[in-house]
């Protein structure tokens, strides 16, 4: 079995995040990586490690897709002040990263595995598939060069950047496992006969509280899904089935005027179709915020917030409603989501990005 529980996507998060990636690049490549394990999952060896095959996939992703971008897989993304508490720890993790990214790629598979995410030399050999005293060697000499570059021992420089580093991808996690829900949820929407079979329907109800849960019931109920794998982000693909016909989403509905509502429901248990019918629509609205079409984005955040009023995508969907309200400069709007969003999240792990959206106003 293979399970992308919310810890399972926050270590591809903050693998993305230490290979140089920012917040948003990481979003959207660690929903690429967990569709392409996804997709391959048949392919994978019980008898190896699940760390280690997507440790593998995340790499090969970020690599690809800095070859897309015609810069340096090795080139530190810049850090915005969210991803540290205080100046003095933001100094650090910044020279870290730097020290890090001028490492041969070998040394950083090590600093990362070993001095940052905690395994012990010898499962980082066996994630890396390389001998132990290779792993010891390289070790030594990036251990050397960090801590000359940075006048530090790694492990105090490790224990700025765990935080920091983890505090981000926490903030990215339900964003990435709505795209990953709606990437292989698709389907589900367009056939809910497939997903009646009892067996089913408990899998991906378990999903609404763990994460994307893969077994084999659910494997079969959603065998169909053809979700695009880059190609050299596996060793190899086997050739893709058919294509599934196009999702059908709600159509969209007219604008209605802004008006004072209560507070957001809080978020409560959906049926499995409802799920990945809410992930779609998230998803929708996601990408055409990204490809500057935000009243787009607002039909589908309305669809949302009309047939899953209480959904289990409440919180994302009104942080992306009042980014598109920026967007398009209805600063009313804005503020009175902003302040419904205070109120009813008052806990919210996005804290910092309503911030950065409310700096905007």
């Amino acid at each position: 079995m293979i399970a992308f529980a919310p810890e399972t996507v926050e270590k591809v998060l903050c693998h993305l995040l230490r290979f140089g990636s920012s917040r948003a690049d990481a979003e959207d490549l660690a929903q690429e990586a967990l569709l392409v394990a996804w997709r391959e999952r048949a392919r994978f060896d019980p008898a190896r490690s699940l760390d280690g095959w997507l440790y593998g996939i995340a790499r090969n992703v970020y690599r690809n897709h800095a070859r897309r971008e015609r810069r340096s897989p090795i080139a530190p993304a810049p850090i915005d002040d969210r991803d540290a508490a205080t100046g003095a720890d933001l100094g650090d993790v910044l020279t870290l990263r730097r020290a890090l990214h001028a490492l041969p790629e070998p040394q950083q598979d090590i600093v990362i595995l070993h001095g940052l995410e905690g395994h012990t030399l010898k499962e980082t050999a066996s994630l890396l598939s390389i001998p132990f005293d290779t792993a010891k060697d390289r070790l030594r000499r990036a251990r050397g060069t960090l801590e000359a570059a940075c006048g530090v021992d790694l492990e105090t420089m490790a224990a700025a950047e765990r935080p920091a580093t983890t505090r981000t991808a926490k903030a990215a996690v339900a964003a990435v496992l709505a795209g990953v829900l709606a990437g292989i949820g698709r389907p589900v929407a367009a056939g809910a006969a497939v997903l009646a079979t009892k067996t089913a329907i408990v899998a991906v109800a378990c999903a609404l509280v763990t994460g994307v849960v893969i077994g084999a019931a659910g494997q079969r109920a959603l065998a169909t899904r053809d979700v695009p794998a880059t190609p050299a982000a596996i060793a190899s693909v086997a050739p893709p089935p058919p294509p599934p016909s196009a999702p059908v989403l709600p159509p969209a509905q007219p604008p209605v005027a802004t008006s004072p509502s209560p507070p957001i429901p809080p978020p409560s248990s959906s049926p499995a179709t409802d799920l990945a019918a809410e992930a779609a629509l998230i998803e929708a609205a996601r990408v055409a915020l990204r490809n500057g079409h935000p009243r787009d984005a607002i039909e589908s955040l309305r669809t949302h917030a009309r047939r899953f009023a209480a959904g289990q995508l409440g919180e994302e969907r009104e942080l992306l409603w009042i980014e598109a309200a920026i967007a398009v400069d209805d600063r009313v709007d804005a503020q009175h989501r902003i302040a419904r969003f205070r109120a009813s999240y008052p806990a919210s792990v996005h804290g910092a990005r309503l911030d950065a959206l409310a700096a905007k106003l």
